[in-house]
């Protein structure tokens, strides 16, 4: 799982800053891992003077497969292709809880009285989540819907965790993320009377947030993508004003929103304008 880690991260590097070294680097211990470390199909976790012992566990399968799709994608070749279809065939038959879904972290003969299945991130990014990413990224460069149903399965199967405790599984959520239809903005048009007849038109847009979820208010430097109301496509001489509600603060977390969030709008005309309407966009 280390090297694996390594492996992802330097063909991110090679991707971003154009670094070839770090490709060859991404490149040389995909070989390695793959050439010394598979026997008999499967993954071993140790290697010593060209000896190999010790099963590989999820994460092992789990983190060389996301690595060698990203590796591909910063290459733009399949070269990998059939190495991860293997290691997602062998993850499958390894680990794969066919009654619950997910994945267990080792196989049985590791723990034979019992075999734990984890959703959380620690130090390391959970495996489960890990393997549905893989997955997902799979089918998407081959098109075989099974990768993606082991996924959704995966996602399904820590839905207490996510519902309840969602900040304890952040890589989780970035699969179940992928699993969404792509999202769009939601769009209010007002009236054209409204804005012909009062020159401070005034509404409210309501955001749901589900039980046990909160969505992050803005604060200074907050990432892009957190809580935003912009107002486009306005008739000529007249200016929007957002003013979100006070979010709440609890010690040690980032101020944010829970429940149903009321952000009132005001739309002001200055001098004369010809009636029309707009878009209000919530992005």
């Amino acid at each position: 799982a280390w090297n694996a880690t390594m492996i992802q991260g330097l063909a991110e590097v090679a991707q971003v800053f154009d670094y070839p070294e770090a490709l060859h680097a991404a490149r040389q211990a995909s070989e390695f891992l793959l050439s010394e470390m598979m026997q008999d199909g499967s993954l071993r976790r140790c290697w010593r003077d060209g000896k190999v012992s010790g099963e590989g566990c999820l994460s092992d399968y789990a983190y060389l497969l996301h690595a060698l799709i990203t590796l591909m994608d910063a290459t733009g070749t399949d070269t990998y292709q059939r190495a991860c279809e293997m290691l997602a065939e062998q993850m499958i038959e390894r680990f794969w809880d066919d009654e619950r879904g997910g994945f267990y972290d080792y196989v049985g003969s590791m723990h034979p009285v019992a075999r734990m299945k984890t959703g959380e991130d620690n130090a390391e990014p959970n495996a489960n989540g890990v393997a549905a990413l893989a997955l997902l990224l799979l089918e998407r460069r081959t098109g075989n819907q099974r990768w993606r149903i082991h996924a959704a399965r995966t996602v399904r199967a820590f839905g207490y965790l996510l519902r309840h405790h969602p900040s304890l599984a952040p890589t989780l959520l970035r699969a179940a993320e992928r699993l969404l239809p792509d999202t769009k903005p939601v769009i209010i048009i007002a009236p054209e009377h409204l804005l012909a007849s009062d020159p401070h038109t005034r509404f409210e847009v309501l955001l749901a947030v589900p039980e046990g979820w909160k969505l992050y208010a803005p604060t200074e430097g907050s990432p892009a993508g957190w809580l935003s109301v912009t107002v486009e496509d306005l008739p000529p001489r007249w200016e929007a004003r957002c003013d979100l509600p006070t979010p709440e603060l609890e010690a040690g977390d980032t101020p944010h929103y829970r429940g149903t969030i009321a952000i009132p709008v005001t739309l002001i005309r200055s001098g004369t304008s010809e009636p029309g309407s707009f878009d209000a966009r919530l992005l």
